[in-house]
């Protein structure tokens, strides 16, 4: 490396930007950069070039995506379905990606609205009229953000049985099409067969990921990884949720625990580059 070129952490610095970004921006073509010896450099041309043309940032570790968080779970409870998507319409037009608006804006709010719900703040009726609205607007973010070019290969996603809350695997499928994979959700309260049989007919299958929200849900989720062993199917299990606090992967029969959204996008792309 010289004196005109960068790592990934490097530019992240220039750039005043998070280093997850900047990855990014070099995954999407956003940033010119290549390797040498297995890691990321960019010519500082490029980093002159992406100031001059990008937009101020509002992702990750910006406040004014914070901001935001109030006005969409309003809208979110009280079913404004188009107020929803106005915001998504703004902040990503100011430079949030699909990726941040997930996990930095809906997720926060959501949040927000469970625990508002069981603090009593929060009606019942509210807090569906809130999950009712998300798969729609799931499905019109992947229709305006869809990415071209090869897959990266195929992962599977769903909850094992009695786990019925369905938004994490399917905010983790819309995200992981975002980072180019092909990907099959399979839904809440899956059954261990149902796993097993789109497995065995799965094509450059890279990872199953499962999600558990609460720990009811464990002895299902030990069905399911059970049930993949049994019929050799040997890809790496990753799973994930509230309802694995404390435990280990190997305690529910997997390979891997996904406890950040973003570090475990990064560890399915990881699997798949080999």
């Amino acid at each position: 490396m010289n004196s005109q070129t960068c790592t990934l952490h490097e530019a992240a610095e220039i750039l005043d930007l998070h280093y997850m970004t900047i990855y990014r921006y070099v995954r999407t073509g956003m940033l010119l950069a290549s390797k040498e010896n297995g890691t990321w450099v960019i010519e500082k041309e490029e980093l002159e070039k992406l100031k001059n043309k990008a937009p101020a940032a509002v992702g990750r570790g910006n406040r004014d995506l914070s901001t935001r968080i109030e006005p969409l779970m309003n809208c979110l409870i009280n079913g404004d379905q188009e107020g929803v998507w106005k915001i998504a319409e703004s902040v990503r037009a100011a430079g949030c990606d699909v990726e941040d608006f997930c996990i930095d804006l809906l997720f926060p709010a959501m949040g927000s609205i469970g625990r508002g719900w069981a603090e009593g703040t929060f009606s019942i009726a509210a807090e569906h009229r809130a999950s009712a609205i998300v798969p729609s607007l799931l499905g019109r973010l992947q229709a305006t953000s869809a990415v071209r070019g090869r897959k990266r290969g195929l992962v599977i996603v769903g909850c094992p049985p009695t786990e019925e809350h369905g938004l994490v695997t399917s905010v983790l499928a819309l995200l992981l099409r975002g980072r180019k994979f092909d990907v099959h959700d399979l839904g809440s309260n899956t059954p261990p067969v149902s796993f097993v049989e789109v497995c065995l007919d799965a094509d450059r299958l890279v990872a199953v990921a499962l999600s558990v929200s609460t720990a009811g849900s464990l002895e299902g989720l030990r069905d399911v990884t059970e049930s993949l062993r049994r019929e050799n199917i040997n890809v790496p299990l990753v799973v994930g949720g509230s309802g694995l606090f404390g435990l280990t992967a190997e305690s529910v029969g997997a390979d891997h625990i996904m406890s950040d959204f973003r570090l475990g996008l990064d560890l399915i792309e990881r699997l798949a580059d080999g």
